[in-house]
């Protein structure tokens, strides 16, 4: 809530652009009258603020940690999110080994050991990366750094409510709804099997299935073949045991193979053959009750008017604790006119994946407490269940937060500062509510050039309200005038 926003120095001159990914371009850029480079990441969308606030927290937090780039800059320049970090002269791994083939065994538990001492100071503040891969690092002669922190979060209550990133390297348990400081071992141990064979795990290579992906990470056996090294081996066994518990988590190689011993019996995963139809796979997957397929699913067969066998599938899901489908089964169960409702049971959900982590549910509950439909009216439980949703970024608890803080406990300022966060992430309401306190002073001085932006803002996506506020605003201008 206290980032300023906006890039402190934006004279900068890109010279070439260096890589693309999934949210942002990657520049080199220099500043006139400087020699040295930096590198410029530019959003794709504005409203990316919660990947932009992820890495930049994370940078910041690691600011002295030899393993990551250093933070330059960040902030919005015109329309532009933009994240400015020194230029790390080297080659992204992936690329490294297309080039040159696999690394050797003592280049690979170099840079494995790197990525741990990145790790330990990482976890040691309860920050996960959550997208190790190839494409993340990047190598130089004496140093590899870990890049793109977009998708890092805090370690919290455990809970992993999203996969938001490629399937190709998630730690099982985030299929389950669940993470800890083992996830990010996993991906690593996936990573090192890649960089020593130059092979992709699993049938990676020859399956493009998304839901094989699901498969593959939480039954199926990782084929070690192509490396010689028994060391090596148990290492990577080690690293990619399917349950996170019986990972050891150490930092350094050594620990590990000596704390791994007793974790690696156990029979092999199951072998799956290459099915050309990716429903396929969704379908194994949901017979084995991993909760992501079952939701998945779950909600295809609602689409498809197959309420019964998605209902059973959503509560299979939901009775393992999977924060999803406990806030879609809530729904379900409070509003559903076709099968019989259950309010109660609908609100033990809610609370269930509230609990878990959910910022659905919290905001969900908070309005519920607010509102006092189903309860009384609790204005502590509803100011603390929205924080909790928006502390996490969830815009929509923003702003109903913005509006508790002003309508209920006068607290305009500090509403003004919720709607604010809300607006910035795209939220057409909360873009409204801060153009109206703006427009007539609330929580701030009158600013009716900025109401106009937010307004405009608003408009733009087709928000009606948004252009009848606008309106009412140009006439209030030209009246004034």
């Amino acid at each position: 809530m206290g980032h300023s926003f906006y890039l402190r120095k934006n004279d900068y001159i890109i010279t070439h652009q260096i890589d693309s990914g999934g949210y942002a371009n990657v520049y080199s850029i220099r500043y006139p009258g400087r020699n040295k480079r930096y590198a410029l990441k530019r959003f794709f969308n504005r409203y990316h603020i919660r990947t932009f606030l992820n890495e930049t927290n994370a940078l910041t937090a690691l600011k002295n940690n030899p393993h990551t780039p250093t933070l330059v800059d960040a902030g919005f320049n015109n329309d532009h999110l933009e994240i400015i970090t020194e230029l790390i002269d080297g080659d992204r791994l992936d690329h490294y080994i297309q080039r040159h083939g696999p690394l050797s065994e003592k280049e690979g538990l170099s840079l494995f050991n790197q990525l741990l001492d990145c790790l330990k100071e990482a976890h040691s503040k309860n920050i996960l990366h959550k997208d190790i891969k190839p494409s993340n690092i990047l190598i130089t002669e004496k140093n590899a750094y870990l890049i793109d922190w977009g998708v890092s979060e805090l370690k919290g209550n455990g809970r992993c409510e999203s996969i938001r990133t490629n399937h190709e390297y998630v730690a099982p348990e985030c299929f389950y709804g669940q993470h800890d400081s083992s996830t990010d071992f996993y991906s690593l141990g996936l990573l090192l099997f890649e960089a020593l064979s130059g092979k992709r795990p699993y049938q990676f290579a020859t399956i493009s299935a998304q839901h094989y992906r699901c498969l593959a990470h939480c039954l199926e056996s990782l084929n070690l073949d192509s490396i010689t090294s028994e060391k090596i081996k148990t290492l990577i066994r080690a690293l990619t045991h399917k349950d996170l518990h019986k990972r050891h988590v150490a930092y350094s190689a050594q620990d590990i193979l000596e704390g791994s011993i007793s974790t690696l019996s156990g029979s092999l995963a199951p072998f799956y053959a290459p099915e050309q139809n990716d429903a396929k796979y969704l379908l194994l997957a949901a017979d084995a009750e991993i909760p992501y397929a079952l939701h998945t699913l779950a909600l295809r067969l609602f689409r498809l008017g197959k309420d019964k066998k998605a209902l059973r599938m959503l509560t299979k899901a939901a009775e393992q604790g999977y924060a999803k489908s406990q806030y879609a089964l809530a729904q379900r169960l409070e509003h559903d006119d076709v099968h019989e409702k259950d309010i109660t049971k609908a609100l033990h959900l809610y609370q269930k994946a509230a609990e878990h982590g959910s910022t659905q549910a919290q905001n969900k509950l908070g309005l519920l407490y607010l509102d006092g439909i189903y309860h009384d009216k609790d204005l502590e439980k509803a100011q603390y269940w929205l924080r909790q949703a928006a502390s996490k970024g969830n815009s929509k608890a923003q702003n109903n937060l913005g509006l508790l803080l002003e309508k209920e406990l006068s607290s305009p300022a500090q509403a003004l500062l919720w709607f604010r966060s809300a607006a910035i992430r795209g939220n057409t309401r909360a873009q409204n509510n801060l153009g109206r306190c703006l427009q007539k002073g609330i929580g701030t001085t009158i600013d009716k050039g900025k109401a106009y932006y937010w307004y405009n803002l608003a408009a733009q996506t087709g928000n009606k309200r948004a252009k009848r506020l606008l309106y009412a605003l140009l006439k209030e201008i030209t009246v004034t005038e």
